[in-house]
């Protein structure tokens, strides 16, 4: 209930008595009496006082009527002569509402005289440590955007100098905005310890309750998660002191399905590194099944690198009964996301046990192809030594020559792919079809009739070679390649192979036994 002095200071207001407008603005201004702070109605009091040309009203307007109070108020226009007077007066956060009103086009005023002057108000409360003035000149340095001609640097340099010295200023005097902008540019450049000194008193501040929040029905917004989850990886790289910490703004964000932290989590929880190496860094006991927990969320997302840590954290004794086909497992998934160093892995030990199943030297090959696919020089010298590069046949060359309008379909396409596989006479006529179309290589195993034949490997590298192998393959499709089918056996191929380059050489008659290309093989 008003005492009988606001009574009094209400009447006299209304009547117009600029006393009585500014005594009762003041108490709204500043909640005194029973008057609870009330910035509008502060305004409405204190404006009418400063269309009497009091001039206690319109300094308090100017220092202590914010820019959103003005925007609320029917015509933003008629007030920015109270704020432009304060300033001239030396208020500076007059200076600052006044620059705001103008630069941002709250009222629309098109002389240049008034805009250099607002810049100049904007410059002086920036150096008055207002933090928005500060805060909000950085940004129009930044973008450059309808600069008057002393702020304009043709270089750019002392205008992203005096940038960043704004802008720190509003970031160190509180302005979150600012700090934000300030972690941003220092994760960019990898300034893992600035970017902490601006972001750690914010992620704190979101850690606080972190339990409690799992009761609360607002969740954490997504740029909060990536906050916590940055501040988690830099405190993690610089080996910070406070491990709980570190862990604790990783496991915020890895519950709430940021993978990176979930791998990082795991990572830190087996004691390893990002190459999933042993890191005697890390100052915590090893919890391999927290670990396992952590990257199986990683990996459920499809993260390589976590696959690729599961499968050496299931190598500790915790999970012997796992077995190694599922450390295998993880591995090849490892290998499917793209990992490199699961593919040499797997292309290793297909590699070193390829006599242990016929198919071994295909995988090794088939997983050192992607390892060497990405650039990985161990990979590529591996497969050099597994996988051959073909030079065409010179004996196919010329029998293909040779072959006439109407020569047997199924020879032709074997001479084919001699030609283009560099194949002797005696692998192009025993090769099994259905089974030499490897992915990335062409298999040459004709041992069931050649005991003492090498099996082969040889890389499919031109186009030439890729359409002539599917040429082959669709002809061939429901066609036994043995004896049985319809070529016969081996004696029956080569009579028709001599028969057709008889046909169209007769003199070439003389060759039944063509000589095989001199290409060097190497054996699998």
């Amino acid at each position: 209930m008003a005492s009988i002095e606001e009574v009094r200071l209400m009447r006299e207001a209304r009547a117009g008595k600029t006393t009585a407008q500014v005594a009762l603005g003041k108490r709204y201004l500043y909640g005194e009496g029973t008057c609870t702070v009330n910035h509008m109605t502060a305004f409405y009091w204190l404006e009418k006082a400063a269309l009497q040309n009091e001039r206690e009203a319109w300094l308090l307007i100017g220092e202590h009527i914010p820019l959103d109070v003005v925007l609320r108020t029917p015509d933003p226009g008629r007030t920015l002569r109270w704020y432009e007077m304060a300033f001239d007066a030396g208020v500076w956060n007059a200076g600052y509402v006044f620059a705001r009103l103008i630069l941002e086009k709250h009222v629309l005023i098109g002389s240049e005289a008034v805009r250099s002057k607002a810049w100049h108000a904007l410059e002086m409360a920036a150096r008055a440590d207002i933090p928005e003035a500060q805060e909000w000149l950085a940004m129009h340095l930044e973008a450059g955007t309808a600069l008057p001609a002393e702020f304009v640097d043709t270089t750019g340099t002392f205008t992203t100098v005096r940038h960043l010295e704004w802008l720190t200023r509003a970031a160190e005097n509180g302005q979150v905005t600012a700090q934000g902008l300030l972690a941003d540019m220092a994760w960019a450049h990898q300034d893992y310890r600035s970017f902490l000194k601006w972001s750690l008193p914010m992620a704190r501040e979101l850690a606080i309750g972190y339990k409690s929040r799992k009761k609360v029905a607002r969740p954490y917004l997504l740029e909060e998660l990536q906050l916590l989850a940055r501040c988690g990886y830099a405190m993690s790289i610089l080996n910070w002191e406070d491990v709980n910490e570190t862990d604790r703004f990783l496991e915020i964000a890895a519950s709430h399905g940021d993978v990176e932290s979930q791998l990082l989590l795991g990572l830190r929880c087996a004691r390893m590194n990002a190459d999933a190496q042993r890191d005697k860094s890390i100052a915590t006991v090893a919890n391999y099944k927290a670990a396992m927990q952590w990257l199986s969320k990683a990996a459920a997302q499809g993260n390589a690198d976590a696959w690729y840590a599961m499968s050496k954290v299931s190598l500790k004794n915790e999970f012997a009964s796992l077995g190694e086909q599922e450390t295998q497992r993880y591995l090849e998934k490892a290998g499917e996301a793209g990992h490199v160093k699961a593919q040499l892995e797997l292309g290793k030990k297909a590699w070193l046990a390829r006599h242990d199943h016929p198919g071994n030297d295909i995988r090794a090959a088939y997983w050192l192809n992607k390892a060497a696919a990405m650039g990985h020089q161990e990979a590529k010298r591996l497969l050099d030594k597994i996988v051959i590069c073909a030079e065409p046949a010179e004996w196919a060359k010329h029998a293909l020559r040779c072959f006439g309008p109407n020569v047997d379909p199924f020879l032709k396409a074997r001479v084919e792919l001699a030609y283009v596989f560099g194949l002797s006479q005696t692998e192009a006529l025993l090769l099994d079809i259905h089974t030499v179309d490897q992915r990335q290589c062409f298999l040459v195993d004709i041992k069931a009739e050649r005991v003492r034949a090498k099996r082969k490997l040889i890389a499919i590298r031109t186009r030439e070679q890729r359409e002539a192998l599917n040429r082959a393959t669709r002809l061939f499709e429901n066609v036994d390649c043995g004896p049985c089918g319809p070529e016969g056996n081996f004696r029956q191929k080569q009579y028709r192979l001599n028969a057709a380059l008889a046909q169209g050489n007769p003199k070439s008659l003389e060759a039944a036994d063509y000589p095989v290309n001199n290409v060097a093989r190497r054996s699998v």
